[in-house]
């Protein structure tokens, strides 16, 4: 899938960051499917993939993307 050829990149969080930069909530839902967690406090929303060992979280701000690590 999407979401496990993300999670097993060996990119650094940079090159993460560029290729998803202000993606919407729905281009991340069309891409990685459904969050396993869904976290929202002082104005963002967190989302949380889990892919075997690994968790990406990415976090949304106003509808959009501003942070994504893994």
């Amino acid at each position: 899938s999407a979401l496990a050829a993300l999670a097993t990149e060996n990119n650094d969080e940079r090159q993460l960051w560029h290729r998803h930069a202000f993606w919407t909530c729905r281009q991340v839902l069309e891409a990685y499917g459904v969050p396993e967690q869904v976290e929202a406090g002082d104005g963002s929303m967190s989302w949380y993939y889990r892919v075997d060992d690994r968790v990406l979280h990415f976090v949304f701000y106003d509808g959009m993307l501003v942070e994504l690590w893994n």
